[in-house]
Formats: structure tokens, sequence, C-alpha cells
């Protein structure tokens, strides 16, 4: 089976550098030393390395934590066929609470078909039984008022009201999926509960990949809901298209695809780490780490934005909801977006140059090699710019490194580049590694 796969759709994916990287890798470090993949995200470096070398795969992001677990760690299988979703008694619970809201959007997507968007669109921006105690007033549609009421007395008086076990379906549903996707998601999640310790990580790593597959939304990310109407309020007809497919996705179909990826995937012969910290928490002496793979974020737009939703799947909590005021009004940020989503000090300007500065400080002090992805952009073009410069970055590299030398993708054929052909070439398609040796 093929060793590299997406596991989510990710923003900035490796996945086309991974023989790039290993072999800058391999040539200031042929003895294959420990990598500590600082910011691993999607997990995709991590698993690519750990072929050929043990790995420490670190983010701060639980969801990084579970995709990397999944694709580095000891797993024992998981026979899917052996797990009745539908007939599970968690499945029946969620099903019958969220019941009227699932009716409502059947019927709402029927309408869309005869391209009657009202129903599906008030869905999408009022599902959200989260939304519900701040935008009652504003829902016009009496019919989906009266689910969206009955739906809450059925949980009020369930013994799941204020549960995690339908956390999914309660924040989520009609919103970034359909309810009766949320409802399988959130079943999923129970019967992860019941599985042995070394098959959790395969099994919610699958959950999460099938969810980032399924996510009614552009581009498949969950920085923000659809909005189906523009300005002038009329139908968007490809987004309608979309909706029809997305919602029609089987949970179930995908997950199955999903787990056989991870029972089948090549395994790593080496004894790997996976760590869940601050990025400054990973650089000590202990760890024995010989060279230090580094692919922050460069941009204002934080990742966790477009995974908040992941993030929530992977902690399987009842997350504080980030609110704004609209017209003097407090209500629940569109995205519905967790309180707590993590803020990267190296997307902020503000505190940009003191991140980068004890990266750079703190892996030469443990006398490791540092590898620096950094893509860059032409000042002229939409592309959003970065928070620093290459050049900024050499410069402060060279006051703790001996040899800081750039090596590139692409375009670029490896060449070295210099100051010049920084804006004159460069595109967002461009990759430059930033290669820091003592």
């Amino acid at each position: 089976m093929k060793s590299d796969f997406r596991p989510i759709h990710y923003l900035g994916s490796k996945l086309r550098l991974l023989n790039f990287i290993q072999e800058t890798i391999d040539s200031i470090n042929p003895s294959k030393g420990i990598v500590c993949d600082l910011f691993s995200g999607s997990g995709v470096v991590s698993k690519h390395l750990s072929l050929t070398r043990p790995v420490i795969s670190n983010d701060i992001q639980e969801y990084s934590r579970i995709l990397s677990s999944a694709l580095l760690l000891p797993y024992k299988k998981v026979n899917f066929e052996n797990i009745d979703v539908i007939n599970s008694e968690i499945y029946k619970k969620i099903y019958f609470l969220f019941e009227p809201l699932i009716l409502y959007e059947e019927k709402s997507l029927n309408k869309l078909k005869e391209n009657k968007v009202e129903s599906i669109a008030e869905l999408i921006s009022y599902g959200s039984l989260k939304n519900f105690r701040f935008k009652k007033k504003e829902i016009f549609n009496t019919i989906f008022r009266t689910a969206l009421d009955e739906t809450n007395k059925r949980i009020d008086n369930s013994d799941l009201n204020n549960s995690n076990k339908i956390m999914i379906t309660r924040y989520y549903g009609g919103v970034y999926f359909s309810f009766s996707q949320a409802i399988i998601l959130d079943a999923l999640l129970e019967i992860k509960e019941s599985l042995p310790e070394q098959s959790k990580n395969i099994f919610h790593a699958a959950i999460l990949s099938t969810a980032s597959d399924i996510v009614n939304t552009v581009g498949k990310q969950f920085a923000q809901p659809l909005n189906l109407l523009n300005r002038n309020g009329e139908n968007k007809v490809n987004l309608s298209k979309k909706i029809l497919s997305d919602r029609k996705l089987d949970v179930l179909v995908i997950f199955k695809d999903w787990l056989n990826k991870y029972n089948n995937q090549e395994k790593s012969p080496f004894n790997n780490s996976v760590f869940r910290l601050d990025y400054e928490d990973v650089l000590n002496d202990d760890l024995n780490i010989s060279v230090v793979y580094a692919d922050p974020p460069y941009t204002r737009y934080h990742y966790s934005r477009y995974y908040h939703v992941l993030e929530s799947i992977s902690l399987r909590d009842n997350p504080q909801v980030t609110t704004i005021k609209l017209s003097g009004k407090e209500t629940i940020s569109k995205g519905i977006y967790r309180e707590d989503r993590h803020q990267s000090p190296f997307g902020l300007k503000s505190e940009s140059d003191h991140a980068f500065d004890t990266l750079f400080r703190k892996t030469a002090n443990i006398k490791a090699s540092l590898i620096l992805s950094y893509s860059p952009y032409d000042d002229n073009s939409k592309a959003t710019p970065r928070v620093q410069t290459i050049e900024n970055l050499q410069n402060m590299a060279k006051k703790y490194f001996k040899s800081v030398e750039l090596v590139s993708f692409g375009q670029f054929s490896h060449s070295k580049l210099n100051k010049a052909d920084l804006h004159v070439d460069a595109s967002d398609t461009a990759e430059l590694l930033l290669v820091c040796k003592n």
C-alpha cells in the first residue's frame, strides 16, 4: 500500500514535498538520528520520515496529536464488520432527539432540488442548537422554529442533556454537516470508547478524516459555513449543487474506507514519540534530537480557525463558543468557534520576532540542526503577506547558527538563492527550506 496519504484536507500540506524534505534532512544528518517535526499538523511529514528514521511528532492541537499517533505509533487493527453503528443504542438515542430536525432538513433539501433555497439557507444560518437561544427570534420559518423547539425539549428531557455524547450534532449539525451525518459521527465517537486502547487512535483518526471529507464548505475546511445567497439575495447555483452532493455523502462508507487505510498503512520500524506541547517545551536536551523540522504558520490567518471543529471532535468536550456583537446584540460567531481556539505567536506581528528568535535559539542550544519551511510570495500578488520575510529569518538564524543557507523546490530547482531572486521569482507554489547548521 502507498505509504503517504492525506489524512485531512489541510492548508499548506507538504504531501508533494515529502521526498524533498527527506532528502534535505538526510543530507545534513546521514546518520539517521532523531528528527523532531515541531509543528506536525496533519502528520504527513512525520509519517514519511518515520519510515527511515525515528521521529518525535509535536503539535499544540489535539487533532494533530491523534492523527500523528495513528500514523506513527503501534496499533491494533479494528474490524469494522463487527460494528453495527445504526443499531447501536447511542445512535438510536441521538436519532430520536434530533428526528424533528432530520425530517425538516430532508424536506429542505428536496426543496433545494427545485431551486427553492430559503429553507436550507436558514437552516445553515440557524441550525446549530448552540445558536438557538441567541437567534430564536430571527427565525421566520415557523415549521423550522417548531423543529428546533421540539428537539430542544427532547434533549432537555433526556439523559443526554449537556452531554458531550451529542456534541457534534448539537453544535455543528445543520451547519457544517447534515444532521444525519453528525449523528453518525457522534455515535462513532461513543463506540471508540469501548475499543482497546491500542485501537482508539486509528479509529479516532478515521473519524477526523471522514469529517474532513464530508464537511459541507468551500475548500473542505471549517473557517465558516456556506453562504448560499449572494448580496442580492440570489441563489448561488454551484453551492446549491455542492450542498445536495455533500449532505448525501454516506458517512459509514467513507469511514470504512478511511479505517482500512489506517489499518493497512505501512508501519514505522522505529520507536517514535508523539507530543501535544508548546514548541518551546519540546526543544530540550533530554530528547536527543538531531534535526528539527519546523513548518510554523506565517500569516495572520491562524490554522485553528480552519480546523476548530476537528479540534472539538478530538477533545469531545462541550466548548464555550465565541460571541460577537451585531447591532448591539450579542450573538454566536458565524463559524461557531471555540473560545479557547489557539492563536499561534508565529502568526502575530507583535509576537512573531520573539517566537522565531526563540525557535532558533533553543534549537541551537540543544545542538540540533534546523530545517525551516517557508513559502515565498510575490509582493504584487493577492497572496496573504507573511508576517516574516525570508531575509529577516536568515538574519535571525545567523545569530545562532554558523551555516545558514536556502534550498528550494519546484521552479527554483534546488538552486541557492540570492536576495534579488527572492521576490522576482517567488510564487505561492514555490517552497524554500532554510537550512541551519553549526
